[in-house]
């Protein structure tokens, strides 16, 4: 028995000193850590990837490929959603997106292409009968044969290129429904190349093989509410050639250019000039030509 005094505490004995040489076992922490246990299945997911394989094959069918979009994109909604799940396995989410989404543009490539197809399909089957409709009146018919007469064709009615309207003459002009303008054009002045040099010693002379003409055009707003001649009407000039020439082409200081009338009510007259740089070759086969701005019909003068 050994010796214990008061107070002492007694310990147990330590624990055998290995041998040496021997290893200590090493014991990693994972080992010793559970499992880790596995994500759970992603519902949705597989729901997208299903829907997406079913639009996707119903996308090659026609004129039920338009339904097929519509599936697949729920399917893309619910692979969407389904990637935003906390704690759920994502793979199976990411391919019936991409699944759905493949569907989705195939099926409307497919719709246009079928839709494409039934339209042309159609027209030709149209044309088809409009050609042989068209045939069948053009086949001969017995029918009597008028002789040609010997009265002259009717002259052309005034006003127009092939019969232009004497100088002097006064016409309404405007829109069909309601004319709201009456015009008088006045004697021209074909070579008016002097009246417009003397007017501004800045005027330019008419191009080259060219020459300023002037008319006097006198209006009378007969409309219910007011306007402005210039704005309103149009005058040109059309060319023994055919070709047309307008105020604005060449731009001069005239004397009392019509420009400068102002906004005219019912009833209410003004002359003004209006100057353009016409092609001198055959001048007077030329005519002079008036309309309203919009939508109105041209009416033609003589050139002097």
């Amino acid at each position: 028995m050994s010796d214990q005094y008061p107070g002492d505490t007694e310990f147990p004995p330590a624990p055998p000193a290995a041998a040496s040489g021997s290893a200590t076992p090493n014991v990693s922490p994972a080992s010793e850590a559970p499992n880790s246990p596995l994500k759970p299945g992603n519902g949705l997911g597989l729901a997208a990837l299903i829907v997406g394989i079913v639009a996707l094959v119903f996308a090659f069918i026609p004129f039920v490929g338009v339904l097929a979009g519509f599936v697949a994109f729920v399917g893309v909604v619910l692979g969407v959603i389904a990637l935003f799940l906390k704690g759920k396995a994502k793979g199976v989410a990411a391919a019936g997106a991409i699944v759905s989404a493949a569907a989705l543009v195939l099926s409307i490539v497919m719709s246009i292409a079928y839709t494409a197809a039934f339209v042309t399909s159609v027209d030709e089957a149209i044309g088809g009968d409009t050609t042989a409709v068209d045939a069948a009146n053009d086949a001969p018919a017995d029918v009597d044969v008028e002789e040609p007469s010997d009265e002259p064709a009717p002259a052309p009615e005034p006003g127009t290129r092939e019969n232009p309207a004497a100088i002097g003459t006064t016409v309404v002009i405007g829109p069909a429904s309601a004319p709201d303008w009456q015009l008088t054009v006045g004697a021209p002045t074909l070579d008016a190349n002097a009246i417009v040099a003397a007017e501004n010693q800045f005027n330019e002379p008419a191009p080259e093989g060219m020459q300023w003409a002037m008319v006097p055009v006198t209006v009378t707003y007969v409309g219910t509410t007011t306007g402005t001649p210039w704005i309103d009407l149009s005058v040109k000039f059309v060319s023994a050639d055919g070709t047309t020439h307008e105020e604005y082409d060449h731009s001069a200081v005239i004397p009392n250019d019509w420009s400068e009338i102002n906004e005219l009510y019912p009833d209410a007259s003004a002359t003004g000039n209006v100057a353009i740089a016409v092609p001198s070759a055959d001048i007077a086969n030329g005519a002079w030509v008036v309309s309203a701005s919009l939508l109105g019909e041209d009416y033609f003068f003589k050139a002097s």
